[in-house]
């Protein structure tokens, strides 16, 4: 996610980048976060985790 970006954004953008698909009308299915989330990694940094999952039948390209 980049500085200022909105999560619908965020996941075009990532679709884009990662299949060169163009996505629109997304519909939220959800969010996940919470303790089940957690990570901590072997150099001691800790991490919460937060997905959001995203739905479309719009796919261009």
């Amino acid at each position: 996610m980049e500085l200022g970006e909105s999560l619908e954004d965020t996941a075009k953008r990532e679709v884009q980048e990662e299949t060169g698909l163009a996505i629109t009308d997304l519909q939220l299915l959800g969010v996940f976060s919470g303790p089940d989330c957690y990570l901590k990694v072997s150099n001691g940094d800790e991490l919460y985790a937060v997905t959001a999952v995203f739905y479309t039948r719009n796919v261009l390209g």
